[in-house]
């Protein structure tokens, strides 16, 4: 017989010792019900924030990103081509 007082492994606990603050789509749902947008736009718009999001790679934007190159790294041949074109 299953033990009913184990708790899922997806499950948080009903008291957590640290508060959290709320999760990014749940302060969407709010600040939208707040301006009484209606239910399904509020649902377009999570829906929209959730595939931006996962575009770009799920990463928050304090982190740092993989694509930006280094500012003590030598300059890109090609992209002064490309400013003196634009220069002249």
């Amino acid at each position: 017989m299953p033990d009913k007082h184990r708790l899922h492994m997806n499950t948080r606990p009903a008291y957590p010792s640290v508060p959290r603050s709320p999760r990014l789509l749940d302060q969407l749902g709010d600040r939208l019900r707040l301006k009484h947008y209606r239910l399904r736009t509020e649902r377009a718009y999570a829906q929209w924030v959730k595939r931006y999001i996962y575009f770009h790679g799920r990463r928050h934007a304090a982190a740092p990103s993989a694509a930006v190159r280094p500012a003590s790294g030598p300059p890109c041949p090609a992209s002064a081509i490309c400013c003196r074109r634009r220069r002249t």
